[in-house]
């Protein structure tokens, strides 16, 4: 149904004109954040449907990355970068003179000169930074963290298994035990062995990635005067987190991230209503069920 927004506000406090739609779950949205269910037939807002990614590609190269690959480089392209000062993708550039590549912007001309990043060959170039980027103690501290956490996520799923399994050959056995002289596991005896592992393994020490990162102090070039364009701003820092730059000069370029294609289905029937092409370059839809063409 339509519902209008409240013409009795006051003039001055009065939002610009909008009709907001019913969905079947009762939230009112703008039509253009509405899908339609065919199965269903029915209305489906943004909390009516899942979503799932499709593929994952680099907004400059636009080339396809598999999920793995993307996991393995943090969900970032192997290929491009931006520049720190202004944004920009940056271009290998190749100097004559010296018979190297290093990174340029051509937009605000920096370069990676500056930073003695150069090479002979343009790949070794792009090894370099990445080898560069993983180097850092805040990469290094978060990898340790997630092997760990993997590690203990795998005990206990294969703990789980192996519960399962020993109730499943337990009520396969029940009938030679009533006949035996051995004392038949119990339930409640597995159900303890399970209890007592998962302790241990939520007890285990993370001592080996508990090592403090000593966070960055302030410069003494900063507690005085200084030239205000020669430090890195906020976001600057924030974009390379390993070691928080404070002046441009020790400003690295970072890798592009990659952007992700998703489809959408229904949360009743699982139909999708929305599923886009999965070349990066085509910017059409399989199925595209938006309410606004309706």
């Amino acid at each position: 149904g339509l519902v209008m927004e409240d013409p009795s506000a006051p003039q001055d406090e009065l939002p610009p004109p909008r009709v907001l739609y019913h969905c079947a779950c009762g939230m009112r949205t703008s039509i253009t954040h509405l899908y339609v269910c065919h199965q269903c037939r029915n209305l489906r807002c943004p909390r009516c449907v899942t979503e799932e990614v499709d593929s994952f590609y680099c907004p400059n190269c636009l080339e396809n990355m598999p999920s793995a690959e993307a996991a393995l480089f943090a969900n970032r392209c192997s290929k491009c970068f931006e520049c720190p000062s202004c944004g920009h993708t940056l271009s290998s550039v190749f100097r004559a003179s010296d018979s190297v590549f290093y990174l340029q912007c051509g937009f605000c001309r920096w370069d990676s000169l500056r930073l003695g990043l150069k090479s002979e060959k343009p790949d070794k170039l792009i090894l370099t930074s990445i080898k560069r980027e993983r180097a850092s103690p805040v990469e290094q501290g978060a990898s340790k963290l997630v092997e760990r956490y993997q590690k203990i996520m795998s005990d206990q799923q294969r703990l789980r298994e192996m519960t399962l399994r020993s109730r499943r050959s337990f009520s396969l056995s029940m009938p030679h035990f009533q006949h035996s002289a051995l004392k038949p596991v119990t339930i409640a005896d597995l159900e303890m062995q399970r209890e007592e592992k998962e302790k241990e393994l939520s007890g285990k020490s993370l001592d080996d990635v508990k090592e403090r990162i000593p966070a960055p102090g302030v410069p003494e070039g900063l507690r005085g005067e200084f030239d205000v364009s020669e430090v890195a701003t906020l976001e600057q820092r924030f974009c390379q987190m390993g070691d928080q730059p404070h002046y441009l000069r020790d400003v690295y370029p970072r890798r592009r991230h990659l952007f992700t294609k998703r489809s959408k289905r229904c949360r009743t029937c699982e139909r999708f209503v929305c599923k886009p092409e999965l070349n990066p370059s085509i910017v059409t839809f399989k199925i595209h069920y938006i309410a606004l063409r309706y």
